[in-house]
């Protein structure tokens, strides 16, 4: 399969409330979503918390795991992305709707 057909059988969730866009790897195991800066900044804060939560409870722990944390730049536009486990990991062909629950600080 060329690079742009595996791109356009990617699943791209609807944006939520938020409107930032969600992609799936072609196995469904990895949810990569884009970020706007107060989230980012939000997840920056919390951080030395998750890791230190996760490195406790790494097998009991309900939070899904994350595995980065990027900002793409070019010219003037910044892009924030996390990469995280796909927690559901059902094939995307079940899937019929996404959701994006809010977490908070408080």
């Amino acid at each position: 399969m060329l690079n742009r057909e595996m791109i356009n059988a990617v699943k791209i969730g609807d944006g939520g409330k938020s409107g930032e866009f969600f992609f799936f790897s072609a196995d469904g195991k990895l949810v990569i979503k884009t970020l706007p800066d107060y989230e980012m900044s939000n997840f920056e804060q919390i951080l030395e918390h998750y890791y230190i939560h996760m490195s406790t409870y790494h097998d009991s722990s309900y939070l899904t795991r994350i595995y980065g944390l990027y900002k793409f730049q070019w010219a003037l536009d910044v892009m924030g992305v996390i990469v995280m486990k796909n927690i559901a990991e059902i094939p995307k062909d079940y899937i019929l709707r996404c959701y994006d629950l809010k977490g908070s600080k408080y």
